[in-house]
């Protein structure tokens, strides 16, 4: 259930917002697995910038604090559907802005690490003793990356006014809409269907609703309702019915089985609610479905 979908467009809305912020930007899924940023991590570890090289030389301990503040957001956006500024364990402005599809967050924008002009300008720096201290705390090994070089890269990460980076993130609201809109990231179109087919085929015997299978796939009713509208056009309770009604025709095909059981087997308890469906959807009452079928059997 996790394979997305992303057009081309995307890669040139995140160069076109670099290109006028200067800041980093993602598309994430719920896990935090990269669907596109820009710039991408260099590979090289001198033209990476300071969070990245602190997370390759320390990551047991300093990227871990990274996850913690970035679950936090996350958590946030999932359960609000709203944007998040935060602060990160360094002290660098990001944001998390949802994508939401049929009320739930299925990915999301996230931009950072900048530095808040605000605090610089209130005289809030980092100093050689500070980088120290942060190498101390997050036991840096030596010899990997200096405290010199350290503090080069923090002084040249981006720096924004906090009122600033809060319209970034306004406009990237407005954007997410449109990406919701227009399709640029979505799931595989067939990955919500084929797991409905599935899961349905396995239970037809079962008693199940929608709230069953969201727990089969880990995806919210809200989502699934969303997505099974816009991939087949119908309902989750029609979806099971129409299939419960071929295999009601299957059974009038091929065995002698009574109507009564034949609904019992496929969890109608009422009789006659299953002989009016079976007669709407296929316009013929299960007896005369039976004897028009065993005509041409031969």
């Amino acid at each position: 259930m996790g394979r997305f979908i992303l057009s081309p467009e995307i890669r040139e809305m995140l160069e076109k917002f670099y290109l006028v912020s200067g800041i980093r930007i993602g598309v994430y899924d719920t896990d935090f697995k990269i669907l596109e940023e820009y710039p991408k991590t260099a590979k090289n570890f001198s033209d990476q910038r300071f969070c990245e090289k602190c997370k390759g030389v320390c990551p047991n301990v300093f990227y871990e604090e990274c996850k913690k503040c970035d679950s936090q957001a996350r958590e946030y956006i999932i359960s609000t559907g709203e944007p998040y500024i935060y602060k990160c364990h360094m002290g660098f402005l990001e944001a998390m802005i949802p994508i939401v599809a049929g009320g739930e967050t299925f990915c999301f924008l996230m931009i950072g690490q900048v530095r808040n002009n605000d605090e610089i300008r209130a005289g809030k720096r980092m100093t050689k003793m500070g980088m120290e201290g942060v190498f101390a705390q997050y036991a840096f090994p030596e010899g990997k990356y200096s405290v010199e070089e350290a503090l080069e890269d923090y002084e040249n990460m981006p720096k924004r006014d906090y009122e600033t980076f809060k319209a970034y993130v306004y406009f990237l609201e407005m954007l997410a809409q449109k990406i919701y809109n227009e399709e640029y990231v979505s799931r595989d179109q067939t990955t919500v269907s084929r797991a409905l087919m599935n899961f349905v085929k396995s239970n037809l015997y079962n008693d199940i609703t929608i709230a069953d299978f969201s727990k089969s796939v880990g995806l919210s009713t809200s989502y699934l309702a969303h997505s099974i509208a816009k991939e087949l056009g119908t309902t989750f309770t029609k979806y099971l019915l129409v299939c419960r009604i071929e295999e009601a025709k299957r059974i009038l095909r091929t065995t002698e089985m009574s109507v009564k059981k034949i609904s019992v087997l496929l969890r109608y308890n009422d009789v006659s609610y299953f002989v009016r469906q079976f007669k709407r959807i296929t316009g013929l009452t299960c007896t005369q479905y039976r004897e028009q079928k065993a005509k041409t059997k031969y």
